[in-house]
């Protein structure tokens, strides 16, 4: 089973794939090309020329959802020259809270995703 969601984010012109999986290493496989890219985990974050595609078993922690919204924050913004230094700060921060808020909205809309 997948769920999925596009966030779009015409601001940075690009968007945030978010898959919740109980298929892992398939999902993987279909979007990573890179041979460290691996399902051992509970989630990735998968760089695609900076877009961001963020996969996740049925299972993951408000840790590890936290861990991987950073990492598609920094995709995003690294890939549009914003470093994360002293002033770059509210960019990063709204980015997070943006995604966040659109990630929690799918968990708590699918009886499927058991957050831990």
């Amino acid at each position: 089973m997948n769920i999925r969601k596009i966030i779009k984010m015409p601001v940075y012109r690009t968007e945030v794939l978010v898959i919740f999986t109980d298929e892992m290493q398939k999902v993987v496989d279909k979007y990573s090309s890179y041979p460290d890219a691996t399902a051992k985990y509970e989630a990735i974050t998968i760089d695609i020329s900076g877009n961001p595609i963020m996969i996740f078993d049925m299972t993951p922690s408000h840790n590890v959802l936290a861990h991987e919204i950073f990492h598609a924050v920094d995709c995003i913004l690294s890939h549009r020259n914003v470093p994360l230094i002293s002033g770059s700060e509210e960019a990063y921060a709204y980015l997070i809270g943006h995604i966040t808020e659109v990630v929690y909205k799918m968990i708590n809309r699918s009886p499927a995703i058991d957050l831990q």
